[in-house]
């Protein structure tokens, strides 16, 4: 940066010489000669040159350095969440023909079966059933014994609370029920769809697991 002061001074000593010498009246060559003497001007103004660059500026070295940000490495200990599972037809379609295949029935309270309109409360209803391995309460889902019916019954049981919901291959709720304190009752669908939801996808989760069918189920559509 010494220099590059050093030029302009110079520079600027050289240029006010030459425009007092242009502008002002010239009183005699060897005034002028004695207050600036031009070749030792030029020559201080090309040792300030050497200085700088092409550009015009001082050298990289002698500029400040930039500050390069560093990179983040996203690390492998802890990977992004896996999204949840989502049923699909042919999910669906495997969870069908697995839970026809069980030998045996279950049942299903007659409290639950007559609020959602399948039975008429006088008995039981017998289901094909499957259950979840799932910690999280029992999950079951069930198939009503006719093979043409279009109905797919999932319930979960936390305790004494059981939660129950009518579907069918599309996976879509069709109404939903609670059973608690020995007295079944409906709730919304808008009230059960998040539940409902977490049903569907434990059960693809399940689903996933069992060999592909190749076809869509036929029956409970």
């Amino acid at each position: 940066m010494k220099s590059r002061r050093l030029a302009t001074i110079l520079t600027s000593a050289y240029l006010s010489a030459m425009l007092a010498s242009s502008v002002a009246p010239i009183r005699s060559s060897a005034t002028f000669a004695a207050a600036v003497d031009p070749l030792a001007a030029q020559k201080a103004l090309q040792n300030a040159m050497n200085g700088l660059n092409a550009a015009g500026w001082a050298p990289a070295s002698a500029s400040t350095p930039v500050a390069v940000p560093p990179v983040v490495i996203a690390s492998s200990d802890n990977p992004p969440p896996k999204p949840d599972p989502v049923m699909t037809e042919e999910l669906m379609a495997r969870l069908i023909k697995y839970t026809r295949s069980i030998q045996g029935t279950g049942t299903v309270t007659a409290r639950i079966c007559k609020v959602l309109d399948l039975c008429d409360g006088t008995k039981d209803m017998p289901l094909k059933l499957a259950k979840s391995d799932s910690t999280d309460g029992i999950h079951y889902f069930g198939l009503p014994l006719d093979v043409d019916s279009r109905d797919i019954l999932i319930m979960v049981k936390h305790n004494t609370v059981v939660e129950a919901y009518l579907t069918d291959k599309t996976a879509t709720l069709r109404a939903a029920a609670v059973l608690e304190n020995g007295t079944a009752h409906l709730i919304t669908n808008e009230r059960a769809a998040e539940k409902f939801k977490a049903e569907l996808s434990l059960f693809a989760g399940e689903a996933a697991t069992l060999p592909p069918t190749g076809n869509a189920a036929t029956g409970n559509s």
